[in-house]
């Protein structure tokens, strides 16, 4: 049974697989930004984990961070309606 709930909860497989990505190499491990954009996507509402029309929210906007060459990659909208932009910092 999933800790996120019953076996035919149909959240679940989407929420482990979500929670085995971000404790992959214990959560440290530099990850390839398209991956993280695709990490995003698992998590987005309504999504893989909330569908609609259960989901009365939606996700209104997603960022990934690169801290060492300060540059943020924005997406200005739900990430499955919206493209991710580039701004050096």
């Amino acid at each position: 049974m999933s800790p996120h709930g019953t076996p035919h909860d149909p959240r679940a497989p989407a929420l482990e697989r979500l929670e085995a990505r971000l404790l992959l190499d214990g959560g440290l491990a530099e990850r390839p930004i398209e991956g993280m954009k695709n990490l995003i996507a698992d998590i987005v509402q309504p999504g893989p984990v909330c569908h609609a029309p259960q989901c009365w929210f939606k996700t209104g906007y997603a960022f990934v961070a690169e801290v060492r060459s300060r540059r943020m990659h924005l997406c200005p909208g739900h990430p499955a309606e919206a493209s991710y932009i580039e701004v050096s910092l």
